[in-house]
């Protein structure tokens, strides 16, 4: 026989198993399944389908089809990740799929999880079913065999594995080993001109999604089906026309959740021509009592003790109790917040797939083995930094799937307890800012791109941790998964309190609610300046510098250093600030006589504070500055009471009632005064400016040179040079009117420095 040469197919799903007529020796039964995860048996819901009832399904269908060739394949993901299945790395899953007679596997991702060793431990260890990978290399041949050739009542079959590059983004490094990965359709076009010429029909087994598998059979001739692996929509199959060849390629996607068997019905004539075939799905139906297995005996009795011995007490032992059944989200929250304590992160993502709930099962009373059956893939924590601006786009790309989906992101952030899962995500209580940097702890499936999240595995570092700790590069140890995290933490409020009501201990867990603390060097500046006007002269008394001392046309040295403190939750910012001004202005003398040079030095420190609202846009503050030079020769404090508006950025406009006063003179005035500070993206660039402007008035024992009215702006560019340091050209306009003269002393001055910023976050120290 040549191939297949004519199809026509029915396309329908029953909800029982369906006997096709009996057909002539070339008929063939094709079936297959995909996500099996490691669940031998479901004591859940229907959500997820198992293998004790895989097994039995198809064992019906083998008494039904009267002795009928039928080929059994898997599309991978078989031996993780379910919780019994992790007890000896997937053995006995393996042994139960020989046991059902699968023929053939491609092993998925997630088989990886007990290391690349295992997967080929088991491939030895058993005749069938065998695993298929012609594109997985070590060096330059197959790691595995590449197909398998099956012969049933008279067809030949030509079983061809195909992985998914993927894995290099979605295994963890060291259980892919030293193994690399070809594209499909090279390894097709390596393999298939053998495998065409020994077989009657040509399979691709893949763990490829139906697009990429509809994208391959576009690129190359002469496969007839082609097996996808489960994807969101279920039952879709496709039938793809070949000009080249006029042939079909069956394209059919494996029923998500091992809830059903794929079922293609197919039979070969004597002149290489298939008729009468048709796809449909089987459902799985319910397996047998579970306590009659002695696999299933056997594997939780080891689960048992090696439970008991990792911590200390029974996984069937009530882990939280309280006085009402926990919600889903709470439950979420709760894996959140300890994820958030334990790594020191701002923000906490996992993604929906990461959970599997059933409403059953969540009692007012929840063992661990509850929390392994919920938190199924027992994945382990990676930690990264990122930027506002890459956060905003893992949201965007999360709200662009339907609220159930797998793909859908839960976020935590500190100071954001109370928000719903829906709502726009937070970190310390306001919206993100496109230029901060976040450290963010998730899963490490999330952190190697998976659900397609790539933003995370674009990312340049991603840190290993141990119970919080971080590992260096060359150290070994073990990394703790999430659900150990969990139970630990758990484990320890319980041994508090008898009962743990969930939902009030996110509440009031610290790790959701302490403020944040973070020192800022605002600038660390370096620079020349050149004072381009500097008047008035006659003001020789006056305090300002700015004012009294400067020449016009003369050059200057400066240092000007801006340090914050602040104190943030949701409620309240603390800014608590030290400036230090230092210029050195070079004096050109007339007449050949040596130049002069005068120095000039401003001491100011200042603590305010915002009383915040939930839009952070009307803001009762309250403010209190002290004035001075570095000998301490002037001693002026300020008091300010009034509104402030908070953006992004914490860009600040403030204006309040001032009182000044002159504590060397002993003069009080009062006034109002506004100050803003804006820091905005323009391009590559951040324009910087900063304004402070006030009024007082008239007061009796006021001085001629006091001040009225004065207005100061800086305005200028900060060029990124490294991550912490700028060129930052600038013009600082300064205009002072005095009490005693009607004209306004001015001082224009044109600078290039050399800046340094940086944010300290006290949390998260040992990044």
């Amino acid at each position: 026989m040549t191939g297949i040469r004519k199809y026509l197919f029915g396309f329908a799903t029953i909800s029982a198993i369906v006997v096709l007529p009996p057909g002539a020796a070339e008929s063939f039964h094709l079936l297959f399944t995909g996500d099996i995860q490691g669940t031998i048996f479901s004591d859940r819901d229907d959500s997820h389908g198992d293998l004790l009832a895989i097994e039995k399904t198809l064992a019906a269908m083998r008494d039904s089809l009267a002795g009928e060739p039928i080929l059994v394949l898997d599309t991978g993901d078989v031996l993780a990740y379910h919780y019994l299945a992790r007890v000896d790395s997937g053995a006995t899953v393996f042994a139960l799929i020989n046991r059902a007679g699968f023929d053939a596997i491609v092993p998925g991702n997630l088989d990886f999880s007990y290391g690349y060793e295992q997967i080929r431990d088991l491939d030895r260890s058993f005749d069938s079913p065998r695993l298929l990978a012609a594109n997985l290399m070590q060096a330059d041949t197959c790691w595995l065999s590449p197909y398998h050739v099956i012969e049933n009542g008279g067809v030949r079959f030509g079983v061809l594995g195909l992985v998914d590059p993927n894995y290099l983004k979605t295994v963890a490094n060291k259980n892919l080993g030293d193994l690399s990965i070809q594209s499909a359709a090279e390894a097709v076009q390596t393999h298939l001109p053998l495998l065409r010429s020994q077989c009657d029909v040509v399979i691709a087994l893949t763990h490829l999604a139906t697009d990429d598998c509809l994208q391959l059979v576009r690129s190359v001739s002469g496969i007839d089906i082609v097996i996808a692996k489960p994807g969101s929509e279920e039952d879709r199959f496709y039938k793809v026309y070949k000009p080249d060849s006029d042939l079909y390629t069956f394209v059919i996607t494996a029923p998500a959740d091992a809830r059903a068997l794929g079922y293609l019905y197919g039979r070969v004539e004597n002149d290489g021509v298939m008729t009468d075939e048709a796809y449909r799905t089987v459902a799985v139906g319910a397996a047998a009592d579970s306590t009659l297995s002695t696999f299933c005996r056997e594997l939780d009795d080891k689960y048992i003790q090696r439970f008991e011995r990792q911590y200390g007490f029974s996984p069937d032992e009530a882990l939280i109790s309280q006085t009402h059944a926990p919600e889903p989200d709470t439950v979420v929250r709760s894996l959140l917040t300890l994820l958030l304590d334990r790594f020191g992160a701002e923000i906490a993502i996992l993604n929906r797939g990461f959970f599997r709930f059933n409403t059953a099962e969540l009692r007012e009373v929840l063992t661990p083995r509850d929390i392994d059956k919920i938190f199924w893939s027992n994945d382990h924590a990676a930690v990264v930094e990122m930027s506002g601006k890459e956060l905003e786009a893992l949201e965007a790309r999360s709200r662009s799937h339907s609220p159930e989906a797998r793909e859908r992101l839960y976020a935590l952030a500190m100071q954001n307890s109370d928000r719903d899962f829906s709502d726009p995500w937070q970190i310390h209580g306001r919206e993100i800012e496109d230029n901060a940097r976040y450290r963010v702890v998730t899963s490490k499936f999330l952190a190697q791109g998976g659900d397609g999240y790539t933003l995370f595995a674009d990312r340049p570092s991603c840190l290993r941790f141990i119970q919080g700790r971080r590992l260096s590069p060359n150290e070994r140890g073990e990394e703790q998964p999430i659900n150990s995290l969990y139970l630990r933490g758990l484990s320890s409020a319980r041994q508090q309190n008898e009962i743990v009501d969930l939902s009030q201990w996110v509440k009031e867990h610290p790790a959701v609610n302490r403020p944040l603390w973070r020192l800022q060097a605002d600038r660390l500046d370096l620079g020349a300046r050149k004072i381009s006007i500097a008047d008035n002269t006659a003001l020789v008394n006056a305090k300002e510098s700015r004012i009294k001392a400067s020449t016009r046309g003369s050059d200057a040295f400066t240092a000007h250093t801006v340090l914050r403190l602040i104190r943030e939750s949701r409620g309240l910012r603390w800014e608590n600030s030290a400036l230090f001004r230092y210029d050195r202005t070079r004096i050109a003398a007339d007449d050949g006589q040596s130049p002069l040079s005068t120095l000039e030095t401003n001491v100011e420190f200042e603590t305010v504070a915002d009383l915040l609202s939930p839009s952070r846009a009307h803001n009762p503050f309250i403010g209190l500055r002290y004035d001075t030079d570095h000998r301490f020769r002037q001693k002026d404090l300020y008091g300010t009471l009034g509104y402030s508006t908070i953006g992004q950025a914490n860009n600040t406009l403030r204006l309040g009632v001032l009182a000044k006063a002159d504590l060397l003179q002993e003069i009080v005035n009062i006034g109002i005064e506004l100050t803003a500070r804006f820091r905005l993206p323009l391009g590559g660039l951040d324009l910087d400016s900063r304004l402070r402007s006030r009024y007082l008035t008239g007061n009796g024992d006021a001085l001629p040179e006091d001040e009225r009215f004065s207005f100061d702006l800086t305005q200028g560019v900060q060029v990124p040079l490294t991550k912490n340091t700028r060129l930052f050209p600038r013009l600082d306009l300064f205009v002072y009117r005095p009490r005693g003269f009607k004209s306004f002393a001015r001082n224009i001055q044109f600078s290039v420095n050399l800046s340094y910023t940086r944010d300290w976050k006290f949390q998260y120290q040992g990044w």
